[in-house]
């Protein structure tokens, strides 16, 4: 959501300069366009951290409930009974 913030930001001042006739008002836009490609980057990257994460706690659960049907309680890697 704070990326979206600045960038509608960025882009809103970077077009004022460009109707003034600045020439800040480009640098104002393609950091807008830069910001906009980190924000989304970093929002896939989240997402896919976030999935990954699920994933490993489903094996885990899988491999819990497999030892548990197996021998009636749960064990550990190195033989002890929990």
């Amino acid at each position: 959501m704070r990326t979206l913030f600045w960038t509608a930001t960025l882009l809103i001042g970077g077009l004022w300069f460009w109707l003034t006739g600045d020439s800040a008002g480009d640098g104002v836009a393609v950091s807008a366009v830069v910001m906009t490609a980190l924000g989304l980057t970093w929002q896939q990257t989240r997402l896919r951290a976030r999935r990954w994460l699920a994933v490993l706690d489903a094996h885990a659960d899988r491999e819990l409930a497999h030892a548990v049907t197996q021998s009636g309680r749960v064990q550990s890697a190195y033989g002890r009974s929990f």
